[in-house]
């Protein structure tokens, strides 16, 4: 093939750390739509609507973490942050927003058990399944103070830019797809991971391709799963918490660097630029060729 795109720099060297060859791998994001995901205003009654139905006071924070299942976006990493940060400032809000899914379901028993063990109250904690369409979506993205997706694992995270756009400091791990859509202490902090989830085996089934179910051995453990440091977790949110300046400017910066970087008119013509670089080019040099050997000569 004389392309393959790959969504971040860190889905590329896993291809790589796989066997695949990285001479023909080029790193193009995932666009949005800048016409749906923008800065609402703070009294956009949609958002206000959206604040008052989750029970977000006018003196609390709402912070957003959104998935199919909440936990790979490192929830469970923010309920034990928050742990830590409600002895500083209690006057916050968590919205988990998931799918309903057999997966979401089993983690949420595990997120609600967590939290409870670590003593955080249930009202401060709530859960959102019903399908929001792109509109909805963006005005609760709008609705929230801060995005937090430390991801265990994240190939490019598309809410994380989305939340950038509506004008959102992120808060996420330097690892993954977010390392090269958040800039960090610019749009949004990145902490560091903790520790990583190295398998020496892994199941293989026949919908990834395979002929039937089996185990695969590696010959050197593969990481499949990140986790964020708690502790930077907290000191990051507790800052964007408590200082409304730096959520404002870290939020206005996100949105230029989202809209610059990210419109899908931009990531539209930095694609069809992949294509005319490294696929037509190649599909010129091949005619060209055929030609020299049929004895055709090129014409001025």
């Amino acid at each position: 093939l004389p392309l393959l795109v790959a969504t971040s720099n860190w889905v590329k060297s896993t291809y790589m750390r796989d066997g695949v060859k990285g001479d023909n791998i080029d790193v193009c994001g995932i666009g949005y739509d800048p016409a749906v995901f923008y800065p609402r205003e703070k009294n956009n009654s949609a958002v206000m609507k959206l604040r008052e139905m989750l029970g977000v006071e006018e003196d609390e924070k709402m912070i957003l973490t959104a998935g199919g299942d909440v936990t790979s976006k490192g929830a469970q990493e923010m309920l034990k942050a928050l742990a830590k940060v409600d002895k500083k400032f209690p006057k916050w809000k968590y919205v988990c927003k998931i799918m309903e899914s057999f997966s979401a379901k089993d983690h949420g028993r595990e997120e609600r058990k967590l939290a409870k063990d670590l003593g955080l109250k249930r009202t401060k904690i709530k859960y959102l399944s019903e399908d929001f369409d792109p509109a909805l979506m963006a005005a609760l993205l709008n609705a929230c103070d801060i995005y937090a997706a430390p991801s265990r694992l994240e190939g490019f995270g598309m809410i994380q830019v989305e939340a950038m756009a509506c004008g959102k400091p992120i808060i996420s791990i330097n690892v993954g797809g977010p390392k090269d859509t958040v800039v960090h202490e610019k749009t949004g902090f990145l902490v560091d991971v903790a520790h990583e989830v190295k398998l020496n085996s892994e199941w293989a089934q026949p919908h990834m391709g395979f002929d039937k179910k089996m185990v695969v051995e590696f010959p050197i453990p593969k990481t499949f799963a990140y986790r964020a440091d708690i502790d930077q977790l907290a000191d990051c949110t507790l800052k964007l918490l408590k200082d409304d300046s730096l959520r404002e400017t870290m939020g206005k910066t996100a949105a230029k660097h989202a809209l610059e970087n990210y419109d899908y008119k931009v990531i539209a013509r930095k694609m069809r630029d992949m294509i005319m670089k490294r696929v037509y080019k190649e599909e010129k040099q091949i005619a060209q060729e055929v030609r020299v050997g049929s004895g055709v000569k090129e014409k001025n």
